[in-house]
């Protein structure tokens, strides 16, 4: 059965709301107002939803009141930050430096060998000062940078590993509580220790929601999930979402979401091996979809050996922060034992080696002129309506009407 307007709105209220703060936000940008007057009609805004909201019969100027409400919620926000500092890792630095220090000597400790060192550092809890200029130029022209940045892709690998770990445990409701708040915590204690960059600020705070959401054994309207976090980021720091890496974080989810099942079920394949590489491909390809837009817009480039390079290196990548963790968390003598240290370094000289091997063949990056705002804006409103318009009908995309019975 197909879904009306107003049947999805409800579904997506942090979506709605998200987007109206926004469009406030960035009028912010451009309309300056007297501090007085914003008081003034922000007072007027709250009579307007709880008094006159009550008298008005009318639903499409109730919409229009709400909507009006938001926008000027959206500019209040950058009105009220713009002198504000809001710093949790300074308040928390006494507690969370000494776990930062206790990773970095074990890295020390392990690996000797200094790019490997400076690169595994940057990787596991992003601490890129002194990565070593060749890989990053490497990494950049291949359009692969996104794997050294703290992302969504280091908080799936920790909680994927707990949550089956807290499988073997028994299923009991007062322990499925305990075994939630310490995933909430080590999500938390962890984004603290990668110095909360914004792309992994996005990361925590969908995983939270979403976990608290299945705890609950809520609706799970992915839309909205992703939206309530950009509502949190809004309401403590609006210019987080003028960050390159943020933007291309929220990109690559929405790829995920949205475009990939839609990409991986065009072909059917019954082959397990085939099946993953396709996978794999239908990932890559959706997150290019999404964020090569925002990569055009910010850098002027189009990478030509993106795709190839994705497919092979984040696979390889995530087997590489997998063997960092248990580095870490194992004991001393246990690396030791296992030469765990030395398999890591092997490892990363020839995925090192296989970067530099791709980036040699590859064309030199598309050099491309600037584009406008608006033309991103409009880039991704099409998408977004393409991806609703393709889940509401169940229609292939190429066609543009939908019959109705």
């Amino acid at each position: 059965m197909n879904k009306s307007i107003l049947h999805w709105k409800s579904e997506h209220p942090s979506l709605i709301v998200s987007i109206l703060l926004i469009a406030g936000i960035y009028s912010g940008s451009y309309i300056i107002i007297p501090k007085l007057v914003l008081y003034i009609l922000l007072l007027i805004s709250w009579c307007v939803l709880l008094i006159l909201n009550q008298l008005v019969n009318s639903s499409w100027l109730k919409s229009m009141m709400a909507i009006c409400c938001l926008v000027l919620w959206g500019y209040s926000i950058v009105q009220i930050q713009a002198n504000a500092s809001i710093s949790i890792i300074g308040l928390t630095d006494s507690f969370i430096q000494p776990l930062r220090n206790f990773i970095l000597d074990k890295i020390d400790l392990f690996l000797l060998e200094p790019s490997n060192n400076h690169f595994a550092k940057a990787l596991l809890i992003g601490q890129k000062n002194d990565i070593d200029a060749d890989i990053m130029e490497a990494y950049t022209s291949l359009g692969i940078v996104h794997i050294i940045a703290i992302s969504g892709m280091h908080i799936e690998l920790i909680t994927q590993n707990l949550i089956k770990l807290s499988h073997w445990l028994p299923q009991k409701k007062w322990l499925q509580v305990i075994v939630a708040f310490l995933l909430i915590s080590i999500v938390i204690l962890y984004t603290l220790i990668a110095n909360a960059s914004p792309s992994i600020v996005r990361a925590a705070i969908f995983f939270c929601l979403f976990q608290i959401g299945s705890y609950f054994n809520l609706h799970k309207y992915v839309l909205n999930s992703i939206a309530s976090g950009l509502l949190i980021v809004l309401l403590f720091d609006h210019q987080t979402i003028h960050h390159i890496g943020w933007q291309l974080s929220y990109a690559a989810v929405l790829g995920i979401h949205l475009l990939h099942p839609i990409i991986q079920s065009t072909i059917e394949l019954k082959n397990p091996a085939i099946q993953s590489i396709w996978n794999n491909f239908s990932i890559t390809l959706s997150t290019q979809i999404t964020t090569t837009p925002l990569l055009i817009f910010y850098f002027n480039t189009l990478s030509t050996g993106v795709i190839l390079s994705n497919m092979i290196m984040i696979p390889l990548s995530n087997l590489l922060l997998q063997g960092l963790i248990l580095l870490v968390i194992l004991p001393i003598y246990w690396n030791k034992t296992l030469y765990w240290g030395k398999i890591i370094e092997y490892y990363m000289q020839k995925t090192s080696q296989i970067v530099h091997y791709i980036f040699t063949i590859s064309p030199q990056p598309i050099q491309l002129g600037s584009i406008h705002i608006k033309y991103l804006l409009v880039y991704y409103a099409i998408f977004l309506y393409l991806c609703l318009w393709k889940k509401r009908y169940n229609q292939p995309l190429f066609r543009f009407s939908t019959k109705m019975a």
